[in-house]
């Protein structure tokens, strides 16, 4: 375990990114999604849409991205979020924005993600 810690220590830093999938429908849904993102959208509201059971929409998302729909949605909120807290906006209107109850939830959410708090990451992160 201590060889494994050093190890992931010593690994590239490697920036964000989102898969986008081929599939016709499933990206031009993603692109929306980044246009106007929430973190209240589902997959059964989004298999719906595009005509597809729960089944079929999860197995076809992770093959197309390699994520599962709820880590995409996530890691989606967090890219079109960065650039807003690095221009200086408000937690707080991000996190509203974003469809959060509060700031707190969003903030546990990114802390989860990339380890630090918005501020803390922003300051170790700047660009």
């Amino acid at each position: 375990m201590t060889l494994m810690q050093l190890e992931v220590k010593r690994l590239p830093h490697l920036p964000l990114s989102l898969p986008l999938p081929a599939h016709r429908a499933l990206a031009e849904w993603c692109r929306a999604f980044l246009v106007d993102p929430t973190i209240h959208a589902t997959i059964d509201a989004l298999s719906r849409a595009l005509g597809m059971n729960r089944r079929t929409f999860t197995r076809l998302f992770r093959r197309e991205t390699g994520l599962s729909f709820m880590a995409w949605r996530q890691q989606a909120c967090i890219l079109v979020a960065l650039p807003r807290l690095a221009a200086g906006e408000a937690v707080t209107s991000v996190a509203m924005d974003l469809g959060y109850d509060n700031p707190a939830a969003f903030t546990s959410m990114f802390r989860r993600s990339l380890g630090s708090p918005p501020h803390v990451y922003l300051k170790q992160n700047p660009k």
